[in-house]
């Protein structure tokens, strides 16, 4: 049988580890099993290979340092890869927080903690090289901690931010990481707290199954199998953009959809912290360089030294010389475009020969970067036509409002050349134009 995918599954003797496990089979080509209980590996491996998936059983307890790397050696020695990893094992004391002692402490925090940590580490190579994927198993009790259940709370609340850390480091790497928060979820280990709730509580043990959900305002214990099938889904290339987080809570029977915190029929809340934690930090990685790009650009665009705010002027013509008087050559009457424009272009023949572009009676909006262009075409009006055609810059506009005068060159052919634009150069927008036809006094001349 060919291997091209594997998954490893700690906890795997009993509850909702094995209920994953034969989940998997369905997906993976191999199912590596860890667990402290081999009888109960054994069986369920009988079971992953009847699945379809081949199966490898370690019998480890993942509060010893050395669990790790047998189960991490062995996979690859035997299947050659990993490609998911999740976390499932770890019995916590329900031991009251007064009570507890240092032992009991380290125990819980072994297992639960620290087996998953360094198992994770540990696969964490081969994961960056199938591109896999990592679920760690919380617990709602991390939401909602109670003195009587202090260590199970603490070290759930632990796993959540361990594998908040993970995903942080699994976006560098390549590596998806999630946690899952079940509430509610009927095991051999919850029936078995039961048995030893109910006498305490003068209830025999079924009243005490029946008890539980309505004062916790669920509608029923979820199942193994219901879990499972998320674990599967969170690990199938389906859900591969998901990271940092994914909570299941027991469905509260007064309430349904809920919109954003989705209340799914069989009893999970999902809640993912993808949509919220990633978001935030997309946003301030990216909103940060956007924002000072954008000051640096409206800096750009509308410095002062570029910036044409109502400056009126009032240029006298120039004077000609030998008291020769200027001769208008053309003349057109500006029109608006795509900012209000007003006022007379006129382009005069100078005594000493040179050619002078005059603005009379003229206004325009004020704007950054506005120049005064001789456009090579019959009329400058619209932005195509400066854009395709060829022009002429005659400076920065000196004045939004008043009469101007602008010194034109002497090889500018005025036959090609027969229309002015007001164009503002920073955003491309042509304020107004005027279209130059010759006057009386120059076809008369």
């Amino acid at each position: 049988m060919e291997i091209k995918s594997v998954a490893v599954v700690t906890g795997a003797s009993q509850g909702i580890g094995q209920a994953t496990s034969l989940r998997l089979a369905r997906d993976f080509s191999a199912v590596a099993l860890g667990a402290r209980n081999e009888d109960k590996l054994d069986k369920t491996a009988c079971e992953v290979k009847s699945g379809g998936a081949e199966a490898m059983v370690f019998d480890v307890d993942l509060r010893e340092p050395q669990a790790a790397e047998a189960i991490v050696s062995g996979t690859l020695e035997r299947f050659g890869r990993i490609d998911a990893l999740l976390n499932i094992a770890g019995a916590v004391p329900q031991i009251d927080l007064f009570e507890m002692t240092d032992a009991q402490w380290d125990d819980g925090m072994a297992l639960k903690l620290h087996g998953a940590r360094r198992l994770t580490m540990r696969a964490w190579d081969a994961l960056k090289a199938s591109q896999g994927s990592v679920v760690l198993i919380s617990s709602s009790a991390a939401l909602d901690p109670k003195p009587g259940f202090a260590a199970v709370a603490t070290t759930n609340a632990a796993i959540i931010a361990l594998a908040k850390a993970f995903a942080e480091q699994g976006i560098k790497d390549g590596v998806q990481v999630n946690s899952v928060v079940p509430g509610a979820v009927m095991t051999a280990r919850r029936r078995s707290f039961f048995e030893k709730w109910a006498p305490a509580h003068n209830l025999t043990v079924e009243e005490a199954v029946q008890k539980f959900p309505e004062e916790a305002g669920i509608s029923r214990f979820g199942k193994p199998g219901e879990i499972a099938n998320l674990l599967g889904y969170l690990v199938s290339p389906e859900a591969n953009w998901m990271t940092r987080g994914f909570g299941a809570y027991g469905r509260r029977r007064d309430q349904g959809h809920l919109g954003r915190g989705h209340f799914f029929e069989r009893g999970w809340r999902l809640i993912s912290e993808v949509k919220e934690i990633r978001e935030m930090k997309t946003w301030t990685k990216v909103a940060v360089p956007i924002v000072a790009v954008a000051v640096l650009v409206a800096w750009y665009a509308f410095r002062p030294e570029r910036l044409v705010v109502n400056r009126q002027v009032d240029e006298a013509m120039p004077a000609t010389q030998g008291g020769l008087s200027a001769q208008p050559l053309e003349s057109g009457r500006f029109y608006s475009i795509l900012h209000p424009t007003e006022g007379v272009a006129t382009i005069y023949q100078m005594g000493d020969g040179t050619r002078v572009l005059r603005l009379t009676s003229f206004s325009t909006s004020n704007g950054p970067d506005v120049h005064v262009y001789m456009v090579a075409a019959d009329d400058a009006k619209d932005v195509a036509t400066v854009q395709k055609a060829s022009f002429v810059d005659l400076g920065v506009i000196k004045g939004n409002i008043g009469d101007q005068n602008y010194t034109l060159g002497s090889t500018l052919d005025l036959t090609k050349y027969r229309a002015v634009s007001i164009w503002c150069k920073r955003f491309s927008v042509n304020f107004g134009a005027a279209a130059l036809r010759p006057t009386e006094a120059s076809q008369n001349h």
